[in-house]
């Protein structure tokens, strides 16, 4: 079926990049896509710009990663500023700047691509210069992978994602409890604990990411390709124990709302 022209800007930018990363071996896309942004930054802070940062692609965009700050530092989660936090796929980091910005001093950037570390420790870099701030820095980047992840388990307080679950979920498949997957990219491979359950794909996810939860933690998870009742399918399937947060769920939904209102 041909594409209808007059409908292809109406597609979310976040759902066209995962699209894109269908035709192409994913782990060689995000390289080619940071390394390109990396460029652009660099030559944004050449040319004198004083907001360099605006070059940074921000996922589901500006006012989003706004609003999730606030929630982070909202009254429902009471996250400590100390408080370990995770940022899977960070990307440029941009986010996780942002946090230390608001006064958390214990934060973590993960992503499996190596140029995206290049791009976040960059991002960095210019943050702490603008700050003069060359010794302490509350945020820190790691070269590592969720499904097979060498961080320490029940570590986080609070783990954010924000389209790293729709990337797996398009490239990695989830197999029977006994199945074999091979190493995605020579990286990812099928694991499994004493119960037998797999550790690949959408539901390796969610039993990797409670293991890296602290008791009582919390996951803020944001999704252009799942309903709410397929999260909660995938947390069921996975044993993994998480629950939702309708309350929190409510207040997005209706933060989301008006803003369409006030752009419409």
């Amino acid at each position: 079926m041909a594409a209808d022209s007059d409908h292809l800007e109406e597609i979310p930018e976040e759902v066209a990049m995962l699209v894109s990363m269908l035709g192409n071996e994913h782990h060689a896309y995000w390289s080619n896509t940071y390394i390109k942004e990396l460029n652009e930054l660099s030559q944004a802070m050449a040319d004198g710009n004083p907001d360099p940062m605006e070059k940074l692609f921000v996922w589901f965009g500006k006012m989003n990663m706004v609003y999730t700050a606030n929630v982070i530092q909202g009254a429902d989660l009471n996250i400590r500023h100390d408080a370990a936090i995770l940022d899977v796929g960070c990307g440029n980091g941009f986010f996780c700047e942002v946090l230390h910005a608001l006064g958390f001093t214990n934060i973590v950037g993960l992503d499996y691509s190596m140029e995206a570390i290049n791009l976040a420790n960059e991002v960095q870099s210019y943050f702490r210069k603008q700050k003069s701030d060359l010794q302490s820095w509350g945020t820190r980047y790691v070269c590592d992978d969720v499904l097979n992840t060498s961080l320490e388990k029940e570590s986080f307080r609070l783990i954010h994602d924000s389209g790293t679950l729709d990337s797996i979920a398009m490239t990695v498949p989830d197999r029977g409890a006994r199945g074999t997957l091979g190493g995605l990219h020579g990286q990812r491979s099928d694991s499994q604990d004493e119960t037998g359950l797999e550790s690949s794909g959408a539901i390796g996810y969610f039993r990797n990411i409670a293991a890296l939860l602290e008791p009582g933690g919390f996951l803020l998870l944001k999704t252009c390709n799942h309903s709410l009742d397929e999260i909660q399918q995938l947390a069921s399937s996975s044993s993994c124990g998480l629950a939702m947060c309708k309350g929190l769920i409510r207040r997005f939904r209706q933060w989301s709302q008006g803003r369409n209102h006030e752009e419409s």
